[in-house]
């Protein structure tokens, strides 16, 4: 059984997790006291639907009053800086819930998109203390900690305006899944629960989280498979590089049929660009000799459709897990995330050689514990005073099978 590996402090303490406080805990009894306003606000702020909202925001309740939470540290810089530039409705719900026991000196401030400013006025309403709210900030480097959440573009704009030594970026990041079915598991692909739980971890925030599925691979997680280096077309015989029963022709593109059709009976409205986006996708698939192409699914081998967004995800075909690296390629730095299934009893080897800082199985990409160390940098270490963080390489949260 995986367990959560301890990520390791030195100079205060260990990066621990405790159980909610009672600050969290009345954050938390607020939200739920006013779930049902704060539903239609998010849905007048997103566009996504009532039900969508509504699982989405009860999960992350229960989780959080029931999961584990960063421990606090002895000491927190007082004065702290989140930019929320257009991130999930839920995002500014974690960083609250995270502040919501530190030290009272922690004077918390919030920058949030200019569309979620509202949204984001009534979580601070909510919360038991108090949080300041700027629609511009003059000069950065007057906050001891700069944390902040954004596109790509954001971070290089905002490290220019950031001393280096208060600037905690968090940039552009997406997960992974990978299904393994060597020594005769391919009937996990027929099974209804995984096919609904991989359309989740799409669907859920619109492939716009930083755990969001953007691509899948299918094989065998044995070194050495028989088809390395080989050149093939994504089919049956491809995906298939371990020794297993004989198949049915088509049985990936009848899997991938199957998940395009589960991802399209929980796709929300999509913004424009999205939209454009997931078109001009398939229309280049559809010209590719070595892709199939579903509504919502591309069956391929080509990294160039790694990064996917619109609903859409890709399929691998893998030998072996040296072919997913190969085609992760310099991406293996972005991944956040990684959904296995089935799931291992060990930690797999080739995911230490991502950046990967959540390990989980299908269907909980989306819901994280408080307690998950982003980035492999825990929460303690961005918030705390005289905190050093040390490790060697990634370090990721390990889910049980159950959470």
């Amino acid at each position: 059984m995986l367990r959560e590996r301890d990520l390791e402090l030195q100079g205060v303490q260990r990066h621990t997790a405790a159980k909610p406080g009672p600050e969290l805990l009345t954050f938390l009894h607020n939200l739920q006291r006013d779930r049902d306003e704060l539903v239609d606000m998010i849905v007048a702020a997103t566009g996504y639907s009532v039900a969508q909202v509504a699982r989405i925001l009860d999960t992350f309740l229960a989780e959080t009053a029931s999961g584990p939470v960063p421990a606090a540290p002895e000491q927190v810089w007082s004065r702290v800086l989140v930019v929320l530039a257009g991130n999930t409705f839920v995002l500014p719900l974690q960083v609250l819930c995270r502040c919501a026991d530190l030290p009272g000196n922690l004077a918390l401030t919030l920058k949030p998109a200019s569309d979620q400013a509202t949204l984001v006025a009534a979580y601070a309403a909510r919360f038991p203390r108090p949080v300041q709210l700027v629609a511009d900030v003059p000069d950065y480097n007057t906050y001891d900690r700069v944390v902040v959440y954004g596109s790509d573009a954001t971070i290089r704009a905002l490290s220019a305006r950031v001393e280096p030594a208060r600037f905690v970026p968090r940039g552009h990041r997406f997960a992974i899944g990978v299904v393994d079915v060597s020594d005769g598991r391919s009937r996990l692909l027929q099974e209804e629960t995984l096919i609904a739980a991989i359309a989740d971890d799409v669907t859920l925030f619109r492939q716009s989280g930083c755990l969001s599925l953007n691509s899948l691979f299918i094989g065998s997680t044995k070194p050495g498979g028989s088809n390395e280096g080989k050149e093939h077309k994504p089919s049956a015989s491809s995906i298939s590089a371990a020794p297993a029963p004989k198949r049915s022709e088509g049985w990936a593109e009848q899997f991938c049929a199957r998940l395009s059709e589960a991802i399209a009976a929980r796709a929300e409205a999509l913004p424009f660009e999205d939209q454009v986006f997931a078109c001009q996708r398939r229309q280049t698939a559809l010209a590719d000799e070595q892709t199939q192409v579903f509504e919502h699914v591309i069956l391929t081998e080509e990294p160039r459709y790694l990064l996917s967004r619109g609903n859409l995800l890709t399929v691998y075909p893998f030998a072996d897990p040296e072919r997913i690296l190969a085609t992760l390629g310099p991406l293996a730095e972005r991944v956040q995330g990684i959904a296995l299934a089935p799931w291992p009893e060990t930690v797999p080897a080739w995911i230490a050689r991502t950046s990967a800082s959540y390990v989980c199985p299908f269907g909980r990409l989306q819901f994280p514990p408080l307690s998950w160390a982003e980035d492999n940098e825990p929460w303690s270490a961005v918030i705390g005073k005289h905190v050093v963080f040390s490790h060697q390489g990634p370090t990721p949260h390990i889910a049980t099978r159950g959470a």
